[in-house]
């Protein structure tokens, strides 16, 4: 919950679209500021493109008949050649380099890529093969960048609604 100092008394006196206005604004402000954050915190984790990730990241931005600034990562789980597969010279053998911290991880089983780029395995002892699923996009997300996301939103939300209740004040 975010709290203002001394604002309302000066919003009794004027009009409360102003205040709407510099609301939204807000909002929409320190929302993209989040989706920034966000990407730019999985990214250190994680060895995944900007882009890439915000490709699945949905947002719903605030407008006047909904106040509310919405973020959404969904996904299906990526498949291991979006992580940078690479063929080892010992038969059969691919590695890929998901998380930073971590390095390269070799896969154990027999491991090819198929025409379109996608690593596959053989399941057991059959001629069948399945990909190689890693993590979704939504799955990269912890609970300690979410937590920093809301953290920094509370923290600079008085700010930046005083700024911009000032600039539509000065602009009428």
């Amino acid at each position: 919950m975010v709290e203002l100092k001394g604002l309302n008394k000066v919003l009794a006196k004027l009009n409360p679209d102003i205040l709407k206005k510099a609301t939204i604004r807000t909002l929409n402000d320190l929302g993209d500021k989040a989706r920034t954050q966000i990407t730019k915190e999985v990214r250190q984790s994680y060895n995944i493109k900007a882009n890439e990730f915000k490709a699945f990241m949905k947002f719903k931005r605030a407008s006047g008949s909904e106040m509310v600034y919405e973020i959404a990562v969904r996904g299906t789980r990526f498949n291991a050649m979006r992580f940078g597969a690479k063929k080892l010279k010992k038969k059969g053998k691919m590695s890929v380099y998901i998380k930073k911290e971590t390095g390269r991880k070799v896969f154990k089983g027999p491991t090819f890529t198929a025409k379109n780029g996608a690593v596959l395995t053989r399941i057991g002892k059959t001629q069948d093969v399945k990909p190689v699923q890693t993590l979704s996009p939504a799955q990269m997300l912890t609970k300690e960048i979410v937590s920093n996301a809301d953290k920094m939103v509370v923290d600079e939300f008085s700010k930046r609604l005083e700024s911009n209740f000032d600039f539509y004040i000065y602009k009428v």
